[in-house]
């Protein structure tokens, strides 16, 4: 299922709801898109090679670019659409020229200023911003084949972000020291294991608001002790409470 948010000569917004086991067959789209996988599991496929990704990862995809998707858990996306003619013409568009997925960014503040443009002006320098964004955290990825059991690790913390993670736990767990397991997941993932299990709560928070959750549930599933809590790491991540967020993207 996919609801048209916005949709303008710039830009079109949408929220794409797709359950476990749906799968679309090659295609494309003639428009460049950022999309941000909010829950679930999303494999992709573009020239043989395959990506699969949960919740926080952030998509680039080219217009035109031929690709396949297989849904292995049910899961929602945010998909900005940007207008072809206008993305040439956009400071920073060059990081739009190649297919890439990318762990760990906050792109949902961007999303919500573009959204909240009021000329078209505001509209440009808001989507600049975000690619701007986009460029400096690709550069900073220069890391090669991240380690299995660190992989692992990621996937520890992928699947039970709605629990406390104890990170001297986890470094036993794959016999290491918790020391070396921070550094590594830093340089890997380019952020400290506290703000990826952060951003991994509040993209599955943000899934469960749009799709019509109460806040106190929210919360509840998505591993915050309460709805203050919630609130207010809502508030420093995305500069807006819940209330505010799920009215903007209903």
């Amino acid at each position: 299922m996919i609801d048209f948010i916005e949709e303008n000569s710039h830009f079109r917004l949408s929220k794409a709801i797709y359950k476990s086991g749906h799968r679309f067959k090659p295609h494309s789209h003639k428009d460049t898109a950022i999309s941000i996988v909010l829950n679930g599991i999303v494999h992709e496929e573009v020239d043989n090679k395959l990506e699969v990704g949960r919740s926080a990862v952030t998509i680039i995809k080219p217009a035109e670019i031929v690709h396949q998707n297989i849904f292995t858990e049910d899961c929602t996306i945010l998909c900005l659409y940007l207008k072809d003619i206008q993305t040439k013409k956009l400071k920073h568009n060059e990081i739009l020229a190649e297919w890439a997925w990318m762990n760990g960014l906050n792109c949902i503040p961007y999303f919500t200023k573009i959204l909240q443009s009021k000329t078209e002006k505001q509209i440009h320098e808001n989507i600049a911003e975000l690619l701007r964004y986009i460029s400096f955290c690709k550069m900073d990825t220069t890391v090669t084949k991240i380690p299995d059991w660190l992989a692992d690790a990621k996937e520890y913390i992928d699947t039970y972000y709605d629990e406390p993670v104890n990170v001297t736990e986890l470094a036993k767990k794959y016999k290491v020291h918790r020391v070396y397991l921070a550094r590594v997941f830093q340089k890997y993932f380019g952020q400290n294991i506290k703000s990826y299990l952060k951003a991994l709560r509040i993209h599955h928070s943000v899934a469960s608001l749009i799709n019509g959750c109460s806040i106190n549930d929210t919360a509840f599933i998505n591993g915050f002790s309460d709805q203050s809590h919630l609130q207010r790491n809502f508030k420093q991540e995305l500069e807006q409470t819940p209330l505010g967020f799920r009215s903007l993207f209903k």
